[in-house]
């Protein structure tokens, strides 16, 4: 790992763009428009002076990891432009964004990224896509609606990996502690939210089974905190898993978090809003990925720039693509046996030629002497 220190003059202004930046990427302010397009742009470069510039200028290595503070902690770095171009047509597809060049993760804190102890995991996949019927007798859950994608999101997950389907029924907050301590992947499709105030009310929303369930179907940050979770992955597919309250010094204290602090060795999660299509498409080629033995980040990556070439001009939007980053522990899931095979057939090949190279020489010499 290479450190870096850069001494910047923040104003103002630099703030009044992380929250354009976020409010954009939330889908609260105006963004049909060839102004607000230009506008978007103008601010990702920006912060991307104000933020990356000396280190695009001085490191030699694609792989960067962010160790946010304060607000910067809900910028996805992908999105950011080098340079800006006033654009004549709305077209996402036409800027430079830093994910054509770098592959980032992130780091809520280092005793959070180094120093965690690795157990034996393994690669079965524990997936999760609740239902939300019953919803609206619940005040905390009556803004959830089924999400469509979900379904098909669990069903390419499990075409690249061994694992078990909870969906319905039986994607019950129950049947989500029971898998904490069996050392596999997490994978939960569904709802969630979050509490800029009380961290510790932040929740993932399960499906809702009274009589069934023995439990209220939310799953709060301050619940995750107090397990012990034996994962090398968890991956948060629901919107603002990335965010929650905001500590000077610390950063910021999300479910993403709360997960990282409970054990696990690294969570995907999303910084906003996402979209059920583009999360569905994102996540089966992550997974295909992981599966070749990609490392976790450069998986995700991968999977971001394959929805990037196939989108149309609108739907390459970064507020569908760029939410979803990994903090935490970035090797792959796979071990990639590729390289091991090509050594020991080499191998093998080396030792037929020298005992091929011995005979030739010894029937050489026999013929000498005869």
């Amino acid at each position: 790992y290479r450190f870096g220190f850069f001494k910047k003059n923040i104003n103002g202004v630099f703030y009044d763009n992380i929250k354009a930046y976020t409010d954009r990427m939330s889908g609260i302010t105006e963004i049909n428009t060839l102004k607000s397009f230009n506008n978007f742009n103008k601010i990702c470069c920006d912060l991307y002076l104000d933020l990356f510039k000396e280190v695009d200028e001085t490191v030699k290595t694609e792989n960067i990891i962010i160790v946010p503070d304060e607000e910067i902690a809900f910028i996805s770095f992908d999105a950011l432009q080098p340079e800006f171009k006033r654009q004549k047509i709305i077209n996402y597809s036409a800027p430079d964004y830093l994910i054509y060049k770098y592959c980032f993760s992130y780091a809520y804190s280092s005793p959070l990224l180094f120093g965690r102890s690795k157990r034996k995991f393994d690669t079965f996949v524990y997936a999760f896509a609740p239902v939300y019927n019953d919803s609206i007798n619940n005040p905390l859950r009556q803004n959830f609606g089924n999400l469509k994608q979900t379904q098909n999101e669990i069903k390419s997950v499990l075409g690249y990996f061994n694992g078990k389907a909870y969906t319905g029924s039986s994607a019950l907050e129950d049947s989500l502690k029971t898998v904490f301590g069996k050392c596999g992947i997490i994978h939960i499709a569904g709802h969630a939210s979050y509490e800029d105030t009380e961290r510790e009310f932040s929740f993932l929303a399960f499906s809702d089974k009274p009589g069934i369930s023995h439990e209220d179907g939310l799953l709060f940050a301050y619940e995750i905190e107090s397990l012990n979770i034996c994962s090398p992955m968890v991956v948060l597919s629901a919107c603002n898993t990335g965010r929650g309250r905001l500590y000077s010094g610390e950063g910021v204290y999300s479910l993403a978090r709360s997960f990282l602090t409970a054990g696990v060795l690294s969570v995907v999660y999303s910084l906003w809003n996402v979209n059920d299509n583009s999360a569905y498409e994102i996540m089966a080629k992550f997974y295909e990925y992981l599966s070749k033995g990609e490392m976790k980040n450069k998986a995700l990556r991968a999977a971001k720039l394959n929805y990037l070439n196939t989108a149309t001009p609108m739907a390459a939007d970064p507020r569908y693509w760029s939410g979803y980053v990994i903090s935490g522990d970035i090797s792959p899931v796979v071990k990639s046996y590729g390289i091991k095979i090509v050594q020991i057939i080499a191998g093998i090949i080396f030792v037929f030629s020298v005992f091929v190279l011995l005979y030739a020489l010894k029937s050489y010499d026999k013929n000498n002497k005869s």
